[in-house]
């Protein structure tokens, strides 16, 4: 899926564009290079239309050898809440495309089903009872 298009200014590097998903849109969205302050920092942070900082990104090689971009997007629009982890791949005459593509659940690594039970055996209380927790309504 492609959540959009953007474009390289030559002499800072800052890439320009703007996000669309199905529900929402992010316009002045800018990709910074940024300042590497070990081997695992960002090569780039995302900044929305405010300033806000909302996100970070990885040069990466796929491989076939081609680079591109991994970005990692935090915000609560975005998949309900979740990150997001669209890639930045070159096309033609300075654009960059934003591409995003579902997790395969079949890789996945499988998390087993924990129970109420379960949780309270592993932390040492009781079981709860059932509705306790819950809010009584007024």
């Amino acid at each position: 899926m492609q959540l959009g298009i953007f474009t390289k200014d030559a002499s800072t590097g800052i890439l320009s564009g703007s996000i669309r998903t199905l529900s929402t849109t992010v316009d002045h969205v800018e990709i910074a290079p940024s300042t590497k302050r070990s081997k695992e920092s960002p090569d780039f942070r995302v900044y929305g239309p405010t300033g806000s900082d909302f996100g970070a990104g990885w040069n990466k090689l796929s491989a076939e050898g081609k680079k591109y971009i991994s970005l990692v997007l935090r915000d609560p629009q975005f998949n309900d809440g979740q990150p997001l982890y669209p890639i930045l791949v070159e096309g033609e005459n300075n654009e960059f495309v934003m591409a995003w593509e579902a997790p395969d659940p079949s890789k996945a690594p499988s998390r087993p089903a924990v129970t109420p039970g379960q949780v309270a055996a592993a932390e040492g209380l009781d079981e709860p009872a059932l509705g306790a927790g819950k809010r009584k309504s007024a």
